[in-house]
């Protein structure tokens, strides 16, 4: 009878160490800059999953770097606003379970809307598809 227990006892605390080594989450992070490449410091950062709706914000570091830690996995979009700043999304953001998603640097152009107009109505318009960045300009 003891052996038995023993070897219930192994095999619970192995499944609960198993059950701990992976994590259903992951992380994006990046860096927020100005048209020139200057990194922009307490930046609002928005994480938004395309399927639930559910917005989680952060803020620029000194050093314009920002982290998103433990998002569920899906599919998310990321902006960044600023005063004085066109607002930038980057969409299509696909999140698998304990990934690290690096954005290139999210380049806020200068502008003198309000940073929560989409950008849809600005007349330079930041795309991100696939890790790369273009940039739209409208009218020309």
């Amino acid at each position: 009878m003891k052996g038995f227990q023993l070897r219930l006892l192994s095999l619970l605390l192995l499944l609960s160490a198993c059950a701990y080594a992976v994590e259903v989450t992951a992380r994006i992070k990046g860096t927020v800059t100005d048209p020139t490449g200057a990194v922009l410091p307490n930046v609002t950062v928005t994480a938004t999953n395309q399927d639930t709706g559910v917005k989680t914000t952060t803020t620029t570091l000194a050093n314009g770097d920002y982290i998103f830690q433990k998002l569920p996995i899906g599919t998310y979009s990321v902006s960044a606003a600023a005063p004085g700043f066109i607002r930038f999304t980057a969409t299509g953001i696909v999140l698998n379970i304990d990934q690290e998603y690096v954005l290139p640097p999210l380049r806020n152009g200068i502008g003198d809307r309000a940073a929560d107009h989409p950008a849809a109505d600005d007349q330079n318009v930041c795309l991100v598809h696939e890790n790369r960045i273009s940039k739209i300009e409208r009218g020309k």
